[in-house]
């Protein structure tokens, strides 16, 4: 398994030091807060609280899923024009919509995944 980066590890341990069993997908995007992640920074930051105990869950599905459309249109856009995976503050650029509601539709979108 990869190491995490400095910034991934700090966030995980941020998130594994409230000792809950199950993280709400939106105190992962708060905890993330304004940090430059890509889609594989989420992926990887939920695997590892997945590989150390910890469900991964959503209480707003309905306002994650409102978003994901657009969230993963632009995404792909942006993919295509960059030549490479778009960070978060690309994609609330080009979306319009707030960080915040850009990384709950990213995680909303890895947990329908499994």
């Amino acid at each position: 398994m990869p190491t995490l980066s400095p910034k991934l590890a700090d966030i995980v341990a941020r998130l594994l030091a409230r000792n809950e069993p199950m993280l709400d997908l939106d105190v992962i995007a708060e905890e993330i807060g304004a940090a430059p992640v890509t889609w594989e920074d989420i992926d990887a930051i939920m695997t590892e609280l997945e590989r150390r105990g910890r469900a991964v869950g959503a209480s707003s599905l309905f306002g994650a899923s409102e978003g994901l459309a657009l969230v993963l249109t632009t995404a792909r856009r942006l993919k295509t024009e960059l030549g490479r995976t778009p960070t978060i503050v690309e994609i609330e650029k080009a979306s319009g919509l707030d960080p915040k509601a850009i990384r709950t539709a990213l995680l909303f979108a890895r947990t329908v995944q499994r």
